[in-house]
């Protein structure tokens, strides 16, 4: 099975992660879990080989703040439709109007296709004593 090229324009603006904040309530603050990734990511994007501690933070803080929403949004979505929990469908609802983050959804769900069949085949070969 080919694996599918993932799509050319995966930058996200300003104004996206405003679209999904619009409905969240604040938050307490929530742990760094993800502060030494938050450097590297921002390293790997351009920024400073060590970047700030404070811009680190308030991008991770972001970037949960966003996941929040998104999730939320995907639970009110499900129980629309009348499920508890809510699935990769409900995803792809809320980004049908954004082409670029849905041809992102599709690209990951076909790539975790692709490594859950190959996954099975190995599994398979080492039964048989491959």
């Amino acid at each position: 099975m080919d694996s599918p090229s993932p799509p050319a324009d995966l930058e996200w603006s300003d104004s996206d992660v405003e679209d999904m904040l619009v409905d969240v309530e604040p938050r307490q603050l929530l742990p760094r879990v993800f502060q030494v990734e938050m450097r590297q990511l921002m390293y790997g994007f351009g920024d400073a080989r060590q970047p700030r501690e404070d811009s680190a933070a308030l991008t991770e803080a972001l970037l949960l703040e966003y996941v929040a929403a998104v999730v939320s949004r995907c639970v009110d979505v499900a129980s629309t439709r009348g499920r508890r929990v809510p699935d990769v469908s409900d995803l792809r609802f809320l980004l049908r109007r954004d082409l670029r983050k849905l041809r992102r959804v599709n690209y990951l769900v076909a790539m975790k296709e692709v490594i859950d069949e190959t996954t099975k085949k190995g599994k398979e070969l080492e039964s048989l004593g491959r």
